[in-house]
C-alpha cells in the first residue's frame, strides 16, 4: 500500500516539474522577446516566433522530469 502511494506521489511530482519546465521555458521566451526590456538592457530585438520554438519546447518539457530523475 505504501509503495503505490509513493510511487503515484511520485508520478504526480513529474508531471508538476513537466509543469515548471514548460512554464520556465515559456516564461523566458517572453521575457526575451518583450520589447520594453530589449530597450532596457540595450539587446539586440529578438525576431523569431514562438512557434520557431515549439518542437523544442514540447522535446525540452517532456526530457526534463527524466533528466531530474536520473
Amino acid at each position: 500500500m505504501l509503495g503505490r502511494d509513493r510511487q503515484f506521489r511520485m508520478q504526480i511530482h513529474q508531471l508538476m516539474d513537466a509543469g515548471v519546465f514548460a512554464f520556465s521555458f515559456w516564461l523566458a521566451f517572453e521575457l526575451r522577446s518583450n520589447d520594453f526590456l530589449i530597450r532596457l538592457f540595450h539587446a539586440p530585438a529578438w525576431k523569431s516566433s514562438f512557434e520557431d520554438y515549439q518542437w523544442l519546447y514540447l522535446v525540452l518539457s517532456l526530457a526534463g522530469p527524466f533528466i531530474l530523475e536520473s
